[in-house]
């Protein structure tokens, strides 16, 4: 506890499981308030919290009469819905049972037989009707069997004829159904279909169907007719699309006439092949109305097309191809430069897609001097910067520096090859920077002296404080400022290779590399006077013939003072000192045996 905190703590209800079954002939929906249970089928189950009144209601599906409770945990209300309180896991379970429907069949014709059903409740004899009822939803077939040298039934009114001439009907209302006896004859329909021409014929005659006769004809109940499909001229063979019988191997449709009947003889057009070719440097696709022909650059590709069909081949090019070129169309080019083909016969078209001229553009930047050259010729910057090309070539860049400046540097080239050439392959137009800088010389500043003080550039890049060298352009003039610290004099430039102006600043022009010493003194006050004297007799007096160092004759000098402060301060000036200028000799040292290996001049 580290702040104000609040913790929530939850108790929730226990829940019981409720679980609901459907059972019955027929179908419906068990819900539940509170929602929770959706049950249609089987069993479904849901928790409640404990406690809880869950209202089950059911609803019935088609053709199947209301809910009965059957098991019910709880109270069957007014509304017909279960009222289970949920103290425990308990399971209802729900009935939906089928509604019944009205079956009548009705005997006809000039023959005579019996009607049964399956299951029983239609027993026609010699009555010329019955009727039954049966559950909604049930199958019934009905079955019929001729007498007295009747022919075989012909049913009206059923579902659909099953097995041995069987009526078969589902119950989902009230339905009546025609037996008739006797001879008794059908009719057989034939329609053609597709694009190509063709005729169809019946045995026994009747159906003479494109061939300048009648496309339908009526056969004795029982009849077998074949029909025969002949094609006419550019048309394929005959495909059934519906034989109300069989497909024999002489691809003849052969039906029984037992109720009335069609069948859909298709005759379609021969189908004619046509080939595109794609070629050329450049890119773009080829496609056809009506469609089959989707080619790519450089492919061959070809589709199917229905005899006499008029294709329109169209040709689109990429960015920076120019329009394509139909070296070979086998029909017309019309005025959208679309190749007009009429298929009547396999045929072939190529289309070329070319590379136009593409322009390259050369900029020259950057501080320093240069020219750009162009294999192949075009490119001269200096004089002429831009160029056009055939597409695809490859143009090869040579940039030359001027005097004072690094080599080129390619900004948006596809390759370098060679010694720094910039290659590009011209797909499309492109643009190409050259940059051309300036050479860069180092400026160095060492500080020097006992005084505090900072050593800057205009422009900036030098900061002593922070970094004593940096970089600059060729002929660059830089300024070095120095801003000398607290009981500091004002700084003294050593070795400055250009000018100290009026203001004391150091001028440099940058044409190689420079090297500038800026001292800062400290202001002698009366001790440090003494000690400046000091250190000024260690290192400017000829030694004596003693073995004392300067520094050891410095410190001498110290011990002289009067005051105990002023010595205690003269030797730490001291020691100090020294310890710089040895500092400064190694550093010096160390500089002139790696200059070579560091690249400084």
């Amino acid at each position: 506890v580290d702040a104000a905190k609040e913790a929530i703590a939850t108790f929730n209800l226990e829940q019981h499981l409720l679980k609901v079954s459907l059972n019955g002939t027929g179908t419906g929906t068990v819900t539940s308030a509170p929602s929770g249970i959706s049950c249609t089928s089987g069993t479904c189950q849901s928790n409640f919290d404990h406690g809880t009144l869950v209202k089950l209601s059911g609803a019935p599906g088609p053709n199947s009469k209301a809910v009965a409770w059957t098991t019910c945990p709880g109270t069957v209300n007014g509304s017909n819905q279960c009222e289970v309180t949920l103290n425990e896991a308990k399971e209802a379970i729900a009935t939906f049972n089928l509604s019944r429907a009205r079956l009548t069949v009705i005997k006809a014709g000039t023959g005579s037989g019996t009607v049964t059903s399956s299951p029983s409740g239609i027993d026609c004899g010699a009555e010329s009707g019955c009727a039954a009822e049966f559950e909604e939803g049930e199958i019934v077939t009905l079955t019929g069997v001729s007498e007295g040298g009747s022919g075989p039934v012909s049913w009206s009114g059923c579902d659909s004829i099953v097995g041995a001439n069987q009526c078969e009907l589902t119950i989902n209302e009230d339905k009546t159904v025609t037996a008739t006896f006797g001879p008794e004859q059908h009719l057989l329909k034939v329609t053609r279909n597709g694009a190509g021409p063709g005729a169809v014929t019946s045995t026994p005659s009747g159906i003479n169907c494109g061939g300048g006769g009648a496309c339908q004809a009526s056969f004795d109940h029982g009849a077998t007719v074949t029909l025969s499909g002949v094609p006419g001229a550019n048309s394929q063979p005959v495909v059934w699309e519906s034989c109300p019988g069989t497909v024999n191997g002489a691809d003849e449709c052969e039906v029984k006439v037992d109720e009335a009947k069609e069948a859909r003889a298709l005759f379609n057009l021969v189908q004619r092949k046509l080939t595109v070719t794609t070629d050329g440097n450049g890119s773009g696709n080829v496609t056809s109305t009506p469609v089959g022909i989707a080619c790519t650059a450089n492919t061959t590709c070809e589709a199917g097309f229905s005899h006499g069909t008029l294709v329109r081949l169209t040709g689109t090019p990429d960015a920076g191809t120019s329009p394509v070129v139909w070296e070979s169309c086998p029909g017309t080019v019309n005025g959208s430069n679309e190749c007009e083909v009429t298929m009547d016969a396999a045929k072939a078209a190529t289309a070329t897609f070319s590379l136009g001229e593409q322009h390259l553009l050369v900029t020259k930047v950057g501080s320093g001097t240069g020219t750009v050259t162009s294999s192949p010729g075009g490119i001269e910057c200096g004089e002429d910067c831009d160029a056009e090309y055939e597409g695809g070539a490859d143009v090869t860049l040579a940039g030359s520096s001027g005097p004072n400046t690094k080599p080129v540097v390619w900004l948006g080239c596809g390759t370098i090859v060679g010694e720094n050439e910039c290659r590009v392959t011209m797909s499309s137009a492109k643009e190409v920077r050259a940059s051309f800088g300036l050479e860069q010389h180092l400026l160095k500043v060492t500080k020097s002296g006992a005084g505090l003080g900072h050593v800057s550039s205009a422009p900036a890049g030098i900061g002593c404080g922070g970094t004593c060298q940096a970089s600059f352009d060729h002929e660059a003039v830089v300024r070095l400022t120095g801003t000398s610290g607290t009981g500091t004099e004002p700084v003294v430039w050593s070795a400055c290779p250009g000018t100290v102006d009026g203001t004391n600043h150091c001028i440099v022009t940058m044409n190689t590399t420079h090297e500038v010493i800026a001292t800062f003194n400290r202001v002698s006050t009366e001790g440090e006077a003494q000690v400046s004297e000091a250190v000024e007799v260690g290192e400017t007096t000829p030694k004596p013939k003693s073995k004392k160092s300067a520094k050891a004759r410095a410190l001498a000098k110290c011990k002289k003072l009067k005051r105990k402060k002023a010595r205690g301060r003269c030797v730490r000036r001291v020691k100090s000192q020294f310890k710089r200028r040895r500092q400064k000799r190694e550093f010096r040292g160390s500089w002139l045996g790696n200059r070579h290996r560091w690249g400084w001049r």
